[in-house]
């Protein structure tokens, strides 16, 4: 969002600004036990974990279109040995 040129922050309140937040950050980090040393660390964690869920996610809608090959060609299999059955007595 763009501000009209009346409205931007001057250069001492931006800074003021960003030492307010890294202070709040600082302290939600401290709050759920966290260090700023731990931000790459916590990142990693988070990466890893979304690639994890992914493959889950990949491997149930795999699963899913196994079981429904193995059934319906188990379903075709068996449709075909009863007509030929049937044919050729």
């Amino acid at each position: 969002m763009v501000l009209p040129q009346d409205e931007m922050f001057s250069p001492a309140q931006t800074r003021e600004l960003e030492l307010v937040i890294a202070a709040a950050l600082g302290r939600a980090f401290r709050d759920i036990g966290l260090d700023q040393d731990q931000i790459y660390e916590l990142r990693k964690d988070l990466t890893f974990l979304r690639e994890w869920r992914e493959t889950c996610e990949l491997i149930r809608t795999r699963s899913l279109i196994v079981f429904i090959t193995l059934v319906l060609g188990s379903a075709i299999g068996a449709l075909w040995l009863g007509f030929k059955g049937y044919l050729i007595p």
